[in-house]
């Protein structure tokens, strides 16, 4: 018999629970409503893609109102690990979270 020590993979288990997210939403708002709506988003794990993307990232974003009628953006800053942006609803049909969910989808 070998008596090496044989390589793989070891999963290693977490010492406790995982600390639970608090939901930042408001409970019972309809988030379709008109108004500002001040969002971040931020990278994969951190990493500095906006800067490497910053065109494509920017386009995109210019790019929503002509996807969904009623929005508009208000103001952006686009940072190395997130952005900043205002968008001002008006008559949407679609709300935040779909907005949020093509933006990323089209980054991604």
């Amino acid at each position: 018999m070998d008596d090496r020590k044989s390589v793989g993979v070891r999963f290693i288990e977490p010492a406790g629970k995982l600390p639970k997210r608090k939901n930042i939403r408001l409970r019972n708002y309809d988030y379709k409503s008109n108004g500002y709506y001040f969002v971040t988003i931020c990278t994969h794990k951190g990493k500095p893609n906006i800067r490497l993307y910053r065109e494509v990232v920017e386009r995109i974003l210019l790019s929503l109102p002509e996807r969904f009628s009623g929005l508009r953006i208000d103001c952006y800053t686009l940072m190395s690990t997130h952005l900043h942006v205002i968008l001002v609803f008006y008559g949407m049909t679609e709300g935040l979270s779909e907005v949020v969910r093509t933006f990323k989808a089209l980054v991604t």
